[in-house]
């Protein structure tokens, strides 16, 4: 009966319930799979320390906030989420945005008091208005958190072999009902006419859910120096 709920057209269904190998080479996150994926209960059973939101903006594509937390085991996880992209239900507004994602936010600082004590907001960094909107609005519904550009100094590459390298030691997870980043995870793919050319470019052309990566790895990168030691 389970099975019937699965999508089975997607790299999840493909990879976890057949057993196909998905992408091949191309493949960016090669060791991802269903040990990766906690159930609510499973996730919270983590004694979070650290915790943090990071938020991608989408013009025409996904807008995607995603909360991160740090285990008293330092492991990376993914625990709960925000996701819109236009064209599926209701047309936001950059000022919808905010408000549920502000919302939202304060629902997290309730659940966790990790997040609300000593954790901040990394947004988008190129949308500069619309973090000036968010910290107006987290102030008004009555959070304390701060809103952060999101740091990008090292590039999409050291992001990249961030998530790689606590993914190949067992230490990152996500919460199974966060479909659209686990499907992410799955989906990602290098550009093979890039790498032909001897460069690592992450498609990026609609096919699966980058901006939950985005959004995952600006508030999953803060913790790298904690991370790696």
């Amino acid at each position: 009966m389970a099975l019937a709920t699965y999508d089975k057209g997607s790299a999840w269904y493909k990879r976890d319930i057949l057993g196909l190998r998905g992408a091949g080479a191309e493949s960016i996150y090669i060791g991802f799979g269903s040990g990766h994926i906690l159930s609510r209960e499973e996730m919270m059973q983590k004694n979070f320390v650290r915790m943090s939101v990071g938020i991608d903006v989408g013009g025409r594509d996904a807008t995607v906030a995603t909360l991160v937390g740090i285990s008293a085991q330092n492991e990376l996880c993914l625990i709960d989420g925000y996701y819109h992209k236009q064209g599926t239900g209701e047309y936001m507004t950059h000022d919808k945005y905010v408000k549920e994602i502000a919302e939202k936010v304060l629902k997290w600082t309730k659940e966790y008091p990790a997040l609300e004590f000593g954790g901040a907001i990394f947004c988008e960094s190129a949308e500069k208005m619309f973090r000036t909107a968010l910290s107006l609005e987290i102030k008004r519904v009555g959070s304390s958190m701060a809103v952060h550009p999101s740091y990008k100094k090292d590039g999409i590459l050291d992001r990249i072999r961030f998530f790689c390298m606590l993914i190949n030691q067992g230490r990152f997870f996500v919460a199974a009902h966060l479909g659209e980043w686990v499907e992410a995870f799955y989906g990602a793919r290098w550009c093979e006419g890039a790498r032909g050319r001897g460069e690592w470019v992450r498609v990026d052309d609609g096919s699966y859910g980058v901006d939950c990566l985005d959004s995952a790895e600006y508030g999953g990168i803060v913790f790298k120096g904690q991370l790696i030691k």
